[in-house]
């Protein structure tokens, strides 16, 4: 709308069409090579601009801007009670340190006195900015904030066991920017994750799913199950299991007779929460860690009984220890009882640094 100086009012329309500029990534999924916990493997993925014009790029762990929003209210309504939290420390300590000051100045007089009040008050006035940059979230380390948020208020992509290699930067016209993917896993499980990669020029974020299995210690067993016969009561047998370790990194073991908890069950996970109690102190009375649901009590307790009676029975040298790549480990088991009889079959639980399950191995 134009007015004219005359008051006349002119009324045009005004019509436009964007376009989303040619910017794509390579892959939207990439699957990275099976890595020992440890160590890092690493893929590469390509940004490719055709269009004619730089633009920037940054990676995010959000697929939109309003779940990106609900992230950043959800991070300041934390730091605000961090704040409160540390702005009553703090002034608790300052009254502390008032009162300690106030009886000092009683008991102390001269000079000396005096300079050592004038160090301490240097101290804590550097101690309460230090905590007061911290609280505010502006602890600055070179030229940025410690807080995950660059210009513009973006969360960058961070995670714990995926990285992205330049998390942003501009992308020139007419070329191809490749992006380092680098996958550290802390545990023997498979990965997934997604990055969002924001490009300028195009309205929906750009997905990346990166998919990843971290690899255990791969120990080989001379044995998984001995039977050893008939033993007399009162002799002493002695066995001997060797570990071999045939991977790429250290394995960390200890041996128990303890099972992790777990539960083996159909049942929906909210069934299994309103069991969890019960389970726990059937765990505390029968000294079983897993449970099938669809056992009687009676055949768990059953169980227990029948195995912890022998369990006393046995000793394992060392029951813990490290095994370097390519070597071996010789544990000895020792078998001795001295007054109980009966047939038994004791597992024995073998637990690897980083592995969520443990190895089994059976003596009977």
């Amino acid at each position: 709308m134009a007015v004219a100086g005359t008051g006349e009012v002119v009324r045009t329309n005004v019509t436009g069409k964007a376009h989303e500029l040619d910017i794509r990534l390579e892959k939207r999924e990439i699957r990275l090579p099976s890595t020992y916990i440890g160590l890092t493997g690493q893929a590469r993925v390509c940004l490719v601009n055709a269009s004619e014009v730089s633009v920037s790029f940054q990676w995010t762990r959000f697929s939109t801007e309003q779940d990106e929003m609900i992230q950043r209210q959800l991070m300041l309504t934390q730091l605000v009670m961090m704040t409160e939290e540390e702005k009553a420390k703090i002034h608790e300590k300052k009254e502390r340190e008032n009162n300690s000051s106030t009886r000092s100045d009683k008991y102390l007089e001269g000079e000396s006195f005096r300079k050592t009040a004038e160090s301490n008050e240097m101290e804590r006035q550097a101690m309460l900015q230090n905590n007061e940059a911290k609280i505010s979230g502006l602890e600055i380390n070179g030229n940025e904030m410690s807080l995950p948020i660059l210009a513009k208020g973006k969360l960058i992509f961070e995670d714990d066991v995926f990285s992205i290699e330049p998390v942003s930067g501009n992308l020139p016209a007419k070329s191809t920017l490749e992006v380092q993917i680098t996958f550290s896993p802390n545990s023997a499980e498979d990965f997934e994750r997604f990055a969002f990669c924001i490009l300028g020029g195009r309205e929906v974020r750009s997905s990346l799913r990166m998919i990843g299995r971290g690899l255990g210690p791969n120990v080989d067993f001379s044995f998984r199950r001995l039977r050893i016969g008939k033993v007399f009561l009162g002799a002493r047998h002695i066995y001997e299991l060797v570990l071999a370790n045939r991977g790429c990194v250290d394995a960390l073991f200890r041996v128990t007779l303890t099972r992790p908890f777990s539960v083996s069950s159909s049942l929906s996970p909210i069934t299994l929460a309103k069991l969890q109690p019960a389970l726990t102190d059937l765990s505390s009375e029968t000294r079983i860690n897993h449970f099938d649901i669809e056992a009687t009590k009676a055949d768990i307790t059953a169980q227990a009984r029948s195995t912890e009676a022998f369990e006393k029975c046995f000793q394992v040298i060392p029951d813990d220890g490290l095994i370097g790549p390519a070597s071996v480990q010789a544990v000895q088991i020792s078998f001795s009882s001295a007054d109980k009889l009966g047939i038994f079959e004791v597992p024995f639980y073998v637990l690897f640094d980083g592995c969520p399950e443990p190895e089994i191995f059976t003596i009977e």
